[in-house]
């Protein structure tokens, strides 16, 4: 985490919890992240591994936790993006292309399997039964690449990926 920039009050299910935004980044880029509970959970130069992150694109990729979110310390990253040299963009040749289907469950985002014959199913994280029809489906798209210096990854969100893709 680079810098905090700002705490308010929000109504979430009928509580109110606080909302803080923060600008993190890692040796690629910055990227803002809404932090929905007690700010405390992250300090300023300290390196976290953010599991189940929601990501919001509007007029840029935001990042925001919710009620499934880890945030767990880990070790410290080199080379972060300063802020004030800003970003720069990154040239390479593509070198591989993955692209996968994934069924999720409706309540716990998590990979479920489905047998097309079953009206329903349930999920073996959450335990919730769910309809087979209601079961949502995440395209995911990942291009690598070799610059000068090192081999990279390029995840394309799924709002994103519509103007890249020809389905």
């Amino acid at each position: 985490m680079l810098k905090k920039k700002i705490t308010t009050m929000q109504m979430v299910r009928n509580q109110n919890i606080q909302r803080t935004e923060f600008i993190i980044a890692d040796a690629t880029a910055t990227i803002n992240l809404t932090l929905l509970g007690p700010p405390e959970q992250i300090k300023e130069d300290t390196t976290y591994t953010l599991k189940n992150i929601t990501i919001k694109i509007f007029d840029e990729k935001l990042l925001s936790t919710n009620p499934h979110t880890e945030i767990l310390k880990t070790n410290t990253l080199d080379n972060v993006v300063d802020l004030a040299q800003g970003t720069k963009p990154i040239q390479g040749n593509i070198t591989g292309v993955t692209i996968s289907k994934t069924n999720l469950c409706q309540f716990c985002n998590t990979s479920v399997e489905i047998n097309e014959a079953l009206a329903s199913i349930k999920c073996t994280s959450c335990k919730k039964r769910q309809l087979v029809a209601s079961i949502r489906q995440k395209t995911f798209c990942e291009i690598d690449f070799q610059t000068e210096t090192n081999q990279a990854s390029l995840q394309i969100p799924e709002q994103l990926q519509s103007m890249i893709l020809h389905k």
